[in-house]
């Protein structure tokens, strides 16, 4: 057996072969068998530590040194692990890490994962919530993060939520419904929706919704074409209910769409940016600016990032606009859906008196 002295100096011989793929698979089963204590062992683990972290390595370089290490004891391997996450990083880095420590059994892997939850890209969130939803000892962990709080719900797309709503074991069903299932209305709220609702029914104003278009949403939102880039696409709300679409306006925070939460990014030098993150690069991230422009920021630049909780959406919509103005603001945005682009630029008439 390799736990045998003949077999731990056979496996210590292939370690140290001039064959690179010998010596990675050697490290591997090594590692693998807690055999890793043996001093060439040691020295391969570490030296993969430095090629992993080694910004002068190329990218696949330091993606297989990142793999190696996954075979390493988890103590030796978290520390870099929680270097390698961090948003300075090139992307595929980050995620080949989030994919090695996603092959370790250690019960501590999903609290590693989670701790930094606010700070990933959504690309690394996906990665991370993949690796999580793998086994059920780390959805209890999750459950955990999401009790103490230091996971927010709104993490959790409709997907995962009804995956959790649907596990096989009772315990974690039954805690993950008091979590994640959709808390009961607020009467408050429940009255100034109905207000909105019934105005609903009445006549619309297409013209004056085009120019409340304007005024309120054109900078963020856009609509055929013309408009900004911070929020979501408008054309996206074709065919949904409009009483889905009041609450996107007036509780914007609720329930943010895939991919339009906002960030707040610190560079180096102190300057401070926020918005979606338009795109990511194994070199940048890009927010949208306001101006319908872009700003860049290259990952050495960036001294911290954290995922805002809140919409970019103002929350005293329903101080802004009153219920008819909603009416007319959703009946400019079917219409315009409806008809096509020209609609966006000369929408119809509303009728005469």
């Amino acid at each position: 057996a390799l736990t045998a002295a003949n077999g731990r100096s056979a496996l210590r011989q292939l370690v140290v072969s001039p064959r690179e793929s010998v010596r990675t698979l050697a490290v591997k089963l090594a590692g693998r068998l807690q055999l890793s204590d043996a001093p060439e062992v040691q020295l391969a683990f570490a030296k993969a530590t430095r090629d992993a972290l080694n910004p002068r390595r190329s990218v696949p370089e330091r993606q297989a040194a990142t793999e190696l290490l996954a075979s390493a004891p988890f103590s030796f391997f978290v520390n870099t692990f929680e270097k390698l996450i961090e948003v300075q990083q090139p992307l595929d880095l980050q995620l080949a890490a989030v994919a090695a420590i996603a092959t370790v059994s250690d019960a501590a892997v999903a609290p590693v994962l989670l701790a930094k939850w606010n700070t990933y890209s959504p690309k690394v969130q996906n990665a991370v919530l993949d690796a999580i939803f793998r086994s059920q000892p780390r959805l209890a962990a999750l459950l955990d993060a999401l009790e103490k709080g230091s996971f927010p719900p709104h993490g959790l797309v409709s997907l995962r939520r009804s995956q959790l709503l649907a596990l096989s074991d009772d315990s974690l069903r039954r805690r993950a419904e008091a979590l994640v299932a959709p808390p009961a209305p607020d009467p408050r709220q429940k009255e100034v929706l109905a207000r909105y609702r019934l105005a609903l029914d009445a006549a619309r104003d297409v013209q004056r919704g085009r120019k409340l278009f304007q005024e309120q949403c054109v900078r963020c939102h856009s609509l055929q074409g013309e408009g900004g880039k911070i929020g979501p696409d408008l054309g996206g709300t074709k065919g949904r209910a409009e009483e889905t679409l009041l609450l996107d306006i007036l509780q914007p925070s609720d329930q943010i769409t895939v991919g339009y939460r906002s960030y707040n990014v610190v560079t180096k030098n102190g300057e401070l940016f926020t918005g979606i993150l338009a795109s990511e690069s194994a070199t940048s991230v890009t927010l949208p600016a306001e101006n319908g422009g872009e700003q860049t920021i290259l990952r050495n630049d960036i001294a911290s990032i954290q995922m805002s909780d809140i919409s970019l959406m103002p929350e005293n919509f329903a101080d802004l606009l009153q219920p008819q103005d909603v009416a007319d603001l959703l009946g400019y945005v079917r219409e315009a859906l409806a008809a096509g682009p020209q609609a966006a630029e000369n929408p119809t008439p509303p009728p005469k008196e």
